[in-house]
């Protein structure tokens, strides 16, 4: 049985059904992360997507701070020959 061709499966819309001779497994799409509660035998059941921050203005870094896109989120990284100082004197 053909669980991707018939609709039998829990993909997340955002992900792709991929038929196998065991049944089937999911992968979510490019431009989507993966946030299923079990990677490892339940995949692409919860894609979420990718969200840049520093690109869409909602980083909150310093203007003398770089951010940079990760994963999880952003990081800030001070510009060249910058310091922080946290407690100047």
């Amino acid at each position: 049985q053909d669980e991707c061709a018939s609709g039998a499966n829990d993909c997340d819309r955002n992900a792709r059904c991929i038929d196998t001779d065991d049944g089937y497994l999911c992968a979510c799409r490019n431009g989507y992360l993966d946030q299923s509660s079990d990677l490892v035998n339940k995949p692409g059941r919860i894609c979420v997507a990718e969200r840049d921050e520093c690109k869409d203005g909602t980083h909150k870094c310093s203007p003398n701070a770089i951010c940079t896109d990760t994963v999880q989120g952003y990081v800030c990284r001070c510009k060249q020959d910058l310091l922080i100082l946290t407690n100047p004197q």
